[in-house]
C-alpha cells in the first residue's frame, strides 16, 4: 500500500455506514487503484472517480473528487465488509471534469484479500469477474450485454430485483443478508393459530424483511384470552378456573371438559378434504383441532379433495392432469389426436376411437392391403394385377396382359433419320416400339446413321474396301474387347460401377456387355447412363437388353443371352458429340444381384478407345 488519500478517507467513511462493518482486519479488502498504464497528461484528465461496490449487505454507489492523487500513478484505501465472507464487485468509472465517464474497469474481490484496479482511457473496460485466487479476482467481463430476465449471473444496468434474480435486493427470490424471506409471497402469517402465544411482527413482506415472534401468554387472573399457560391455575389465571369440572366453560375459553375428552395432537390429523391444526393443550381444556377445507392445487400436496377434479388438482387421477394414466392415451387433452387428424391415405388404413374428453383418443393404423376390390386408393408396392386401383401403365412394370412393351424403360426412337424407320405405339401408352433399323449404306446425304454390318464390315468412309457412308469416319467398324485387355466390369448387388471410357474421337460407337465365347458373365446388368466429358448425356443410347436383332452387338453374332445390356438397339449404335473425349458408362444391376462382366466397345472412328 502506498497511501490512504482523500479517496479512501472517504470510501473508508462511506463503508462504515453502507456496510456496517466492525473494521476487523480479518474481513478487511484492500484495494488499489493502479494508474501507471496512463501517462501524467492521462492522469491530469481524471478528476473523479465513480465507485460501485455490490455484493455487500448495503451496496455504494457514489462519486468521488480525486485530485492529485493519481500523481504517483498508484493510491489505495481499505474498504471494511459488513459481511465475513464472499466475494465483492467494485466497479471503477473514470470521470472527467464534466462529469462524463471515460471509461470503467471491473473487479471483484473475496473478503479479507485484495484487488488491484487498473486505470485506462479510451476503453469501455478492462476485465470483470473471474476466478478468486489469493484474494484477488481478475478475467474478462461476464456481464457485457447482459439482460434482465436471463439467469446469467449478472445484474444488468436497469434491471431490479424482480425483473432479473441476479440483481441484489428484495423480489429476486434469493434469501440474502437482512432478508428473512423472497420472494415477498413467500413471506409467512404471523398468527401460528396458538391463542397461547403473542404473535408480533416486525419489519414487511414488501420488503422481504417480516419477521414474527411468538411470545409465550403468562398467567392472567384478571381477564380471560383464551389461554391457561402452563404452570397456571384458575387461581392464577382465568381460563384456568373451571379446568378439570365436567363443564366446558367458554368464557373461559374452554372448549373440551374434563381433559379426557378433550382432543390430542395424535388424533388431529388432516385428510383429503381437510386441513387440520392442534392447539391449546387438554390439561388446561383449550385443546382444539383447527379444521380449514383442504382447497385444490396445482401444487402437490399428495391430496385429492373431493370436490376437486384432475383438471384443478394436480393429485387427482383422471383425464387434465398432465399425466397419462390406467386406460389414458393422452393427456391432456389437448395433446390428444382429432378425428379430423385422423385419416387413412393411399398406404395406411387409420381408425380413431375414444374422446379427447377422457383422454382416450386413439389413432390406430394399419397397412393398407393390395385388393382387387375398390376402394379408391394404390398402396405403394401395388400394381394393377394386384389392386384394382392402380394403373397399368406407368407402374414400371412391363404387364404383357395389358398390351404392354414397355414402363418406365421406354426406348426413344428417332422421328427423322438415324438407324431407325417410324415407330408403332407410344411411352404414355406403355407399348412403344420402334421400327426395323437400317441396313444399307447411304453415299449421299447425312442421316446420323453408320450402318454396322460387321467387325472388319459395314459401311466406311471412302468407299474402297466396303460401301461408302457419308456418316461414317473410318474405313470399317472395329471392336475394343475393354473386359479381356482391362478387366471385367464388377457391380455390387443393387449397386453400380462407373467406367471412364478415354479417346473417344467424333465417330460411331455401341457399348455392350454382350460376351464372345471366350468370355465368362455372371449376372443381369444394365446400363444406366452415358455421359461424355461436356456434360452431355446419350438417353438414346441406353437399352437394357441386346437380343433384339437390330442391335450391334447381336449382327456381330456375340452372346446376349441372359439379359445383357447394350447401348440401344441401333444398327448405327450412337454417335459422339464434338469436342468428346471421354465417356462415363454407368452399368448397374438389374435384377439386384451382384455381376461381373465383360464390356466391349464396337466403334467407327478415326482412332481405337483407350483406359486413359
Amino acid at each position: 500500500m502506498m497511501r490512504l488519500g482523500l479517496l479512501g478517507a472517504m470510501l473508508v467513511g462511506a463503508t462504515a455506514v453502507a456496510g456496517c462493518g466492525d473494521k476487523s482486519d480479518a474481513n478487511l479488502i484492500h484495494v488499489v487503484i493502479d494508474a501507471t498504464k496512463l501517462s501524467p497528461t492521462e492522469r491530469m484528465v481524471i478528476t473523479s472517480l465513480s465507485v460501485r461496490v455490490t455484493g455487500d449487505r448495503v451496496p455504494v454507489d457514489h462519486t468521488y473528487p480525486i485530485g492529485n492523487q493519481l500523481a504517483d500513478g498508484e493510491t489505495s484505501f481499505p474498504y471494511y465488509p459488513g459481511i465475513d465472507s464472499g466475494i465483492l464487485v467494485f466497479r471503477v468509472g473514470v470521470n472527467d471534469v464534466n462529469g462524463t465517464e471515460l471509461s470503467w474497469t471491473e473487479r471483484a474481490a473475496e473478503v479479507g484479500g485484495e484487488v488491484r484496479i487498473e486505470l485506462q482511457l479510451g476503453a469501455q473496460y478492462d476485465g470483470g469477474v473471474g476466478e478468486v485466487d489469493g484474494g484477488e479476482v481478475d478475467g474478462g467481463d461476464m456481464c457485457a450485454g447482459a439482460a434482465c430476465g436471463v439467469d446469467d449471473g449478472c445484474c444488468a444496468s436497469g434491471c431490479t430485483p424482480t425483473t432479473d434474480r441476479d440483481c441484489n435486493g428484495c423480489g429476486n427470490g434469493r434469501l440474502e443478508t437482512g432478508e428473512t424471506c423472497d420472494p415477498p409471497g413467500s413471506c409467512l402469517s404471523c398468527d401460528d393459530m396458538n391463542t397461547c402465544t403473542v404473535d408480533t411482527m416486525t419489519g414487511s413482506a414488501a420488503a422481504c424483511t417480516l419477521l414474527c415472534s411468538h411470545t409465550p401468554k403468562t398467567c392472567n387472573a384478571t381477564a380471560t384470552d383464551q389461554c391457561c399457560p402452563m404452570g397456571c391455575t384458575a387461581a392464577t389465571d382465568m381460563d384456568c378456573a373451571g379446568c378439570g369440572n365436567g363443564t366446558i366453560d367458554t368464557g373461559l375459553g374452554e372448549t373440551c371438559d374434563p381433559p379426557g375428552t378433550c382432543p390430542t395432537a395424535a388424533t388431529c390429523v388432516g385428510d383429503g378434504n381437510n386441513i387440520r391444526t392442534f392447539v391449546g393443550a387438554a390439561a388446561t381444556c383449550n385443546a382444539r383441532c383447527n379444521t380449514v377445507a383442504r382447497p385444490c392445487s396445482n401444487v402437490s400436496d399428495t391430496f385429492c379433495p373431493s370436490a376437486c377434479t384432475a383438471v384443478t388438482d394436480v393429485d387427482c387421477a383422471g383425464c387434465g392432469n398432465g399425466r397419462i394414466e390406467g386406460t389414458e392415451s393422452c393427456d391432456p387433452p389437448a395433446s390428444c389426436p382429432t378425428a379430423a387428424s385422423c385419416v387413412s391415405d393411399a398406404n395406411s388404413i387409420r381408425t380413431y376411437s375414444g374422446t379427447a374428453a377422457t383422454c382416450t383418443a386413439r389413432c390406430t393404423a394399419m397397412t393398407r392391403p393390395c385388393s382387387r376390390t375398390d376402394d379408391g386408393f394404390c398402396p405403394t408396392g401395388c400394381t394393377a394385377v394386384t389392386d384394382i386401383n392402380c394403373p397399368g401403365c406407368g407402374n414400371n412394370v412391363v404387364e404383357p396382359m395389358l398390351n404392354e412393351t414397355c414402363d418406365g424403360n421406354c426406348p426413344t426412337c428417332p422421328t427423322t433419320g438415324g438407324c431407325f424407320a417410324g415407330s408403332t405405339g407410344s411411352a404414355a401408352t406403355c407399348n412403344l416400339v420402334c421400327g426395323a433399323g437400317k441396313t444399307t449404306c447411304d453415299r449421299t446425304a447425312k442421316d446420323g446413321c453408320c450402318v454396322f454390318q460387321g467387325v472388319n464390315m459395314g459401311c466406311s468412309s471412302d468407299g474402297r474396301l466396303f460401301p461408302q457412308d457419308v456418316d461414317c469416319v473410318a474405313t470399317s467398324w472395329q471392336v475394343y474387347p475393354w473386359g479381356q485387355r482391362i478387366g471385367h466390369v464388377v457391380y455390387p448387388a443393387g449397386g453400380c460401377t462407373t467406367v471412364r471410357i478415354f479417346g473417344m474421337p467424333p465417330g460411331s460407337y455401341s457399348i455392350t456387355t454382350c460376351f464372345t465365347g471366350t468370355d465368362t458373365v455372371r449376372g443381369n446388368p444394365r446400363i444406366e447412363s452415358v455421359i461424355d466429358n461436356l456434360n452431355n448425356t446419350y438417353p438414346d443410347a441406353i437399352n437394357r437388353d441386346c437380343t433384339e436383332p437390330t442391335a450391334v452387338p447381336n449382327i456381330a453374332r456375340y452372346m446376349c443371352t441372359g439379359g445383357q445390356a447394350c447401348t440401344g438397339n441401333n444398327s448405327g449404335g450412337f454417335q459422339t458429340r464434338a469436342g468428346t473425349s471421354y465417356l462415363d458408362v454407368r452399368i448397374c444391376s438389374d435384377d439386384g444381384a451382384a455381376g461381373d462382366v465383360p464390356l466391349n466397345v464396337f466403334y467407327n472412328a478415326a482412332a481405337s478407345p483407350n483406359p486413359g
